[in-house]
């Protein structure tokens, strides 16, 4: 158990660094496995509310799921009030089960506070 929060951790670490480093975007097709979902989540950081489009593309690339989970959750966060239903149901799409429902839940939720 310990080893699996350790290995969340530091996706986590990895992924503050690079949603909070130089705006200058690296290359993330040149990076191996982990490291190339971690720099695709930093450009998913970096979007904006109307760049939800290219959020689905870039969460497309992203092999591990709970990098893609993070990331698609930090990014609903941020914006998910400013989006549609029908757009935020469709981002929550590319998620596994358990993160699937609560994209879902946090969707139903800011669409109620509205």
């Amino acid at each position: 158990m310990s080893d699996h929060r350790g290995i969340v951790s530091g996706v986590f670490s990895l992924l503050l660094t690079l949603a909070c480093g130089p705006e200058e975007q690296p290359d993330c097709s040149e990076l191996q496995e982990l490291e190339r979902d971690a720099c695709r989540a930093g450009e998913i950081a970096r979007l904006g509310a109307e760049d939800s489009a290219r959020l689905l593309e870039l969460t497309a690339g992203i092999e591990d799921p709970v990098v893609r989970g993070a990331a698609v959750d930090g990014w609903m966060r941020e914006h998910g009030q400013a989006i549609a239903r029908e757009r935020g149901m469709e981002i929550c799409e590319v998620l596994d089960r358990h993160a699937r429902r609560m994209c879902i839940q946090r969707i139903d939720a800011a669409h109620l506070n509205r």
